[in-house]
């Protein structure tokens, strides 16, 4: 898949099969913070790749990172892939950040940012320049450089509605 730069719109969109890299910039008020732990549950349309700064439990799937005692600013971050076959629509992830005092207790409830992508509908014969661009949650297709860079049917790139080959 291909990669998105250092920024993510809002209602970005973005291919199945596009790797992201998603990160958390943290900055500490005027005084040093006590501990502070940040997690990311990923939802259900994105597959871990790389925890970068944070721990993940493929158990969960959440990404998580704690940090003694902070000050100043510092940015996180982890890649994750929408997955080849999620479903057209709106994947969102979010990560929350909870401080706590010297003592380990939290200071807030928490702070939490989100960032929403748009993944796009699969469009028999769709101009395209990677096969990540043609995948969809029930097949398997191709960018077909045989055919003009259109999204074709990996099994039958020949036909223009995509259909499966028939055996008889």
């Amino acid at each position: 898949g291909t990669t998105v730069g250092e920024r993510i719109a809002e209602g970005a969109t973005i291919p199945a099969g596009t790797t992201i890299r998603y990160k958390v910039l943290l900055n500490a008020a005027a005084q040093t913070a006590g501990q502070v732990v940040v997690t990311d549950q990923l939802p259900a349309g994105l597959a871990h790749v790389d925890a970068g700064d944070f721990t993940f439990n493929s158990a969960t799937g959440t990404y998580s990172k704690t940090i003694e005692s902070f000050t100043g600013a510092q940015t996180l971050s982890f890649t994750a892939k929408v997955k080849n076959d999620v479903a057209a629509g709106s994947v969102r992830n979010t990560a929350t950040v909870v401080t706590k005092d010297r003592a380990g207790q939290p200071l807030d409830s928490g702070d939490s940012c989100s960032v929403g992508v748009v993944v796009p509908a699969f469009a028999c014969n769709a101009n395209c320049a990677t096969s990540s661009q043609c995948q969809s949650a029930n097949a398997d297709f191709i960018c077909s450089a045989d055919n003009n860079n259109r999204c074709r049917l990996k099994d039958n790139e020949s036909t223009e509605n995509c259909q499966p080959n028939i055996f008889a």
